[in-house]
Order: C-alpha cells, then sequence, then structure tokens
C-alpha cells in the first residue's frame, strides 16, 4: 500500500501546462485529444505548442498566461463546423521557429473574449478565415506589423469585431467575404484595409463606431464628411442615400435597437392604441453627440431597403427572424388587420411575410430621416 502510494504522489508532481478536468498534459495535443467536445482546457503557466488541427469544441482559458506558437509550419487551425473559444485574458503570440503565414486560421469558428493575439516581430500575421468566422469581443488586441495582417479574410468567411481593444495591421477581404466592425478602438495611423475582388465581394461598408469605411476605388477609405452628414453610429446606421434633399430629407438611418411589440399593437390606426408607430415615435436614443427623438416605423419598402443594403451585408445586427412594417394588408377587403413583415434570418429571407396582428409578438427596427445638416 506504500509503494502504491508513493507512485501515485510521483506521477503526480509530473504535471504539464493544460489541463482537462483534473488531468494535466504536456502539450495542447495531448489536452485536446483527451478533451470532448464542449470541454475546457485550462492553460496553467506560460508554455510554448506546435501548430495543431483542432476537431473539437473546444473553449481554451488561458489564466492571463502566454501560449506561444513555436517550432511549426502552420498555426492553430479551426476544423469545418467545429468552434474554438479563447478566454481569460491571455496571449497567443507568435515564437522562434514559426513560419505559418497566420497564428490562427478559422474554417469553422473562433471566438475570443479578452484574449489578445500578437504577431509582431515575425513576417506572419494574427487571425484569418476561408470559409469560417471570427468573433472578437470586449478587450482582445489584435496586433501585427505594419505591412503584416491582422485579419485576413476570404471565401465567404464573416468577421464580427466588438471590441474597445485595439487592432494594428492589415485588414484584407476577399471573395465574399464580410467584416462588422462595433465599439472598434483603431489605430487610424496603423489599420489599414485592403479590398480585393470588389465585382464579386458583399462588403458595401465597414461599420465603425463612429465612422463609417466605404467603397472607393477598389479599397475602404474613411468618410472625411461622416461627421457633417451625422453618421452616428452609436444611435444607428444609414442604410439609404437618396441623392437629393427632396422633402426635406436625404439620408436614412436604422437605429441600433430593436422593440418588441405585440402585433395587435403595431399598426398605425390609433395611437391611443399605443401602436408599433407610436412607440417608434415615443423611442429618444441619446449619444456623444446628441439626442435623437425623430424615429418612426418603416414601410415595408424601407424594410426591404434595409435588408439589401445591411442584413445582406451583415450590418446593423438585424437578428431577429423577421421585421414588422407599418405597411398593413387586408386578405378580406373588409378590414386592415394584418401586418406585412420582412423575413431577415430564415429559410424565406427577403420574402413578404403577413402575420395577424391577434395572435402575433412583434419586433421592429425604428428608422429616421435626415439631410445634409450644411
Amino acid at each position: 500500500m506504500c509503494v502504491s502510494l508513493f507512485v501515485s504522489c510521483e506521477s503526480d508532481v509530473k504535471k504539464g501546462p493544460f489541463r482537462v478536468g483534473t488531468e494535466r498534459y504536456e502539450s495542447l495535443l495531448d489536452a485536446v485529444k483527451a478533451a470532448s467536445d464542449g470541454d475546457t482546457i485550462y492553460l496553467e503557466e506560460d508554455a510554448s505548442t506546435k501548430g495543431y488541427i483542432i476537431s473539437k469544441d473546444i473553449t481554451l482559458d488561458l489564466q492571463k498566461h502566454t501560449l506561444t506558437l513555436a517550432d511549426s509550419k502552420s498555426g492553430i487551425i479551426i476544423f469545418r463546423n467545429k468552434t474554438l473559444i479563447l478566454v481569460g485574458s491571455g496571449n497567443i503570440v507568435a515564437g522562434a521557429g514559426f513560419t505559418g503565414r497566420h497564428l490562427i486560421h478559422a474554417l469553422g469558428t473562433v471566438k475570443l473574449l479578452n484574449t489578445n493575439v500578437y504577431a509582431q516581430g515575425y513576417e506572419t500575421g494574427a487571425l484569418s478565415a476561408s470559409s469560417g468566422s471570427i468573433v472578437i469581443f470586449e478587450s482582445s488586441h489584435i496586433l501585427a506589423d505594419e505591412g503584416q495582417q491582422a485579419i485576413y479574410l476570404s471565401g465567404d468567411s464573416y468577421c464580427y469585431i466588438n471590441t474597445f481593444g485595439m487592432i494594428e495591421g492589415t485588414v484584407k477581404t476577399e471573395g465574399g467575404s464580410v467584416v462588422d466592425f462595433r465599439n472598434a478602438n483603431l489605430s487610424t495611423e496603423k489599420l489599414k484595409f485592403d479590398y480585393e475582388s470588389s465585382k464579386y465581394n458583399s462588403v458595401k461598408a465597414i461599420r465603425v463606431s463612429t465612422m463609417l469605411y466605404e467603397e472607393y476605388e477598389g479599397s475602404f477609405n474613411a468618410v472625411e464628411e461622416a461627421e457633417r452628414l451625422n453618421y452616428d453610429h452609436e444611435a444607428g446606421v444609414v442604410f439609404y442615400d437618396k441623392g437629393n434633399n427632396d422633402d426635406g430629407w436625404r439620408y436614412m438611418m436604422a437605429a441600433n435597437v430593436d422593440m418588441h411589440i405585440r402585433a395587435d399593437n403595431l399598426l398605425t390606426a390609433d395611437p391611443s392604441d399605443k401602436c408599433g408607430a407610436w412607440f417608434c415615435d415615443r423611442l429618444t436614443l441619446t449619444t456623444n453627440k446628441g439626442t435623437y427623438d425623430d424615429w418612426f416605423l418603416p414601410s415595408i419598402g424601407e424594410l426591404q431597403l434595409m435588408y439589401e443594403n445591411l442584413r445582406t451585408n451583415y450590418i446593423g445586427a438585424l437578428d431577429a427572424e423577421f421585421y414588422s412594417s407599418s405597411t398593413e394588408y387586408d386578405y378580406d377587403y373588409e378590414e386592415l388587420n394584418n401586418a406585412c413583415t420582412l423575413y431577415f434570418n430564415s429559410p424565406y429571407k427577403g420574402q413578404l411575410h403577413v402575420v395577424d396582428r391577434v395572435n402575433c409578438y412583434c419586433p421592429v427596427r425604428p428608422v429616421r430621416r435626415f439631410s445634409d445638416p450644411v
């Protein structure tokens, strides 16, 4: 019994930096092999690893430690239809001997929550995706050297960024890829956009906290008159420019919030009924630029513009299955008791949908019109 106890203690001393449950492993490869879908791997101390294909749904908690990719020809690759979640306020960095094009490459999905990816000092990039997706939240920093790629997207990949961290390097998109910035603390001197294949690319604008980047001569350039034209992205995002100031307005903006209203309170017949138009009319959004209180319920035609110019480009966080309009529809030609809606996220996206105002709970996205204030 003593011998058995001694062996157990000796075995417990030999611990690696990667922990799955109560067991610890010397390499990330061994930890991933031992983990099951949905498991968390904890980094107990700073460690080095080689590139590896992750073919399971894994959370890697860095616990404020640094994981160095060294002596490797490729980075961490997330397999198709799999997700790697990086948490724990730690760092993924390039080390001596790393020759891969990017530290992390997504064929599936990679989500970074308070995680830093540093590719400085090496001829390599930080993040890439091809037919996969990258999601970056909170205070994550994505840094590459000047001329190197902080983010590279190809195929039909998608990148969503909502971070108060820093992004430095080149953001490059090809094919049908899309990048959507929210609240990004961008280094205007160090962040560049390299936009290619515009004929086939669905991106028409990159949404950045208080600045709009638009397609211009094959590249994305900051629109200097964004402030002058009241593009306030804390309040919403512009989705239509009719090109003139007829009727006292030129631009239309969708609010950055949804409201959920029962369909029997949706239509515009009687404001005392607290209909959808009543709620939109009373919406007030205050930002650091001012207060906006001129919202209204969009028509079905205006919803279609929102779908074509925002949703198809993954802009505006239009995540509801469908949105309701102020347009009414009469099945029996006697009473307008149905609301016209438009599918934004379903197998029927882009198609008209009519709901019974008595039996449906409807999401609404308010809009406003404004003109060049000059």
